[in-house]
């Protein structure tokens, strides 16, 4: 059996830096983009993946190249929706702590901080090296602060063992 239940664990919150750049989506509820099974992928000169404007349906999309390159894609995107990106690709928790409650169309090209180990080989980069993640951010008036964050989780009470029948 298992039950949800909030823990305070550490992560990260969204917040505006000195003064938010985004830009406002203009659309007020923009039909799914049409996509294909797959996008035309095209790397810039530091071989990550350009976004294709045609591409990105209502939310985010993040392309990874390699271990450390990203591609995140916004259409009509909250803070709340970023802050659920960036979990799932930093794998820890992230909140929202903007107050920003519009909706944004925003690219961002990042890489991870490659003083982290690496669970695959790098993929080479030519040209300027793209910033980290935290540059990026701070390029559309966002930064991410480390705090204890209220995290949903799953737990488990109990297992039973399976018998030897199956």
């Amino acid at each position: 059996a298992v039950h949800r239940e909030k823990k305070v664990l550490p992560g990260s919150a969204l917040v505006v830096g000195k003064e938010t750049k985004l830009k406002e989506s203009t659309e007020k509820e923009p039909a799914e983009a049409p996509q294909a099974s797959s996008p035309k992928i095209t790397l810039n000169e530091n071989q990550s993946v350009i976004v294709p404007p045609d591409y990105l349906p209502s939310g985010i999309v993040t392309f990874r190249n390699g271990d450390n390159l990203f591609s995140t894609g916004a259409r009509h995107a909250s803070m709340g929706m970023l802050a659920g990106e960036l979990m799932r690709q930093l794998k820890q928790p992230v909140v929202d702590a903007t107050g920003l409650t519009g909706r944004y169309d925003f690219v961002l090209y990042w890489a991870l901080d490659l003083s982290r180990p690496k669970l695959e080989p790098e993929v080479p980069t030519s040209g300027t090296p793209l910033p980290p993640l935290s540059q990026a951010l701070q390029d559309l008036g966002l930064k991410l602060e480390k705090r204890k964050v209220a995290t949903e989780v799953l737990v488990v009470d109990h297992v039973e063992k399976a018998s030897a029948e199956n």
